[in-house]
């Protein structure tokens, strides 16, 4: 059964910086799946290669993701957004991760079991479930993330 909510927006300009702090400009939009589970896509575009590509550089990825989706996805579970960049080389989907060490020193909740470690200590074993990641509320990043071939879902919801 398919989903009739889908969507795709209008895309949107947003300015940042490269490495070296020289403004660059690349568009944004949002688009929903089709699908049974709704996921909400980011479709970034950056298709001047003057610019620096979110395809290439995490540093330049994260940054904008982070703004985008601090902006545009706030209050929406991590796990229900999907990430889709597209450059001169090819649309590319990366794995969108929570920052970890960012939610933990916000005081956000999580569980902790305590596992035995070599030498006789013993080690905190944290589980945090995954509808606990809110958009807006915790830093992500895609640095582990490798680019992939768009999922189903996601290449009919930016089509």
């Amino acid at each position: 059964m398919e989903s009739d909510m889908s969507y795709q927006g209008d895309f949107h300009d947003i300015v940042y910086p490269d490495e070296h702090g020289k403004p660059c400009v690349l568009q944004y939009r949002i688009a929903f799946s089709n699908t049974p589970e709704l996921l909400a896509v980011l479709h970034l575009r950056q298709l001047d290669p003057a610019f620096a590509s979110p395809v290439a550089s995490p540093t330049i990825r994260d940054q904008v993701l982070n703004r985008v989706i601090g902006d545009q996805f706030a209050g929406i579970p991590v796990n229900a957004i999907r990430v889709a960049i597209e450059d001169v080389t090819g649309v590319y989907e990366f794995e969108l991760e929570f920052d970890l060490h960012d939610y933990l020193l916000q005081g956000r909740p999580y569980d902790a079991t305590p596992v035995l470690a070599g030498g006789g200590r013993v080690r905190e074993e944290i589980s945090i479930s995954s509808d606990r990641i809110i958009a807006g509320s915790v830093r992500v990043h895609t640095t582990h993330a490798s680019p992939t071939a768009p999922s189903p879902e996601v290449a009919g919801a930016i089509a």
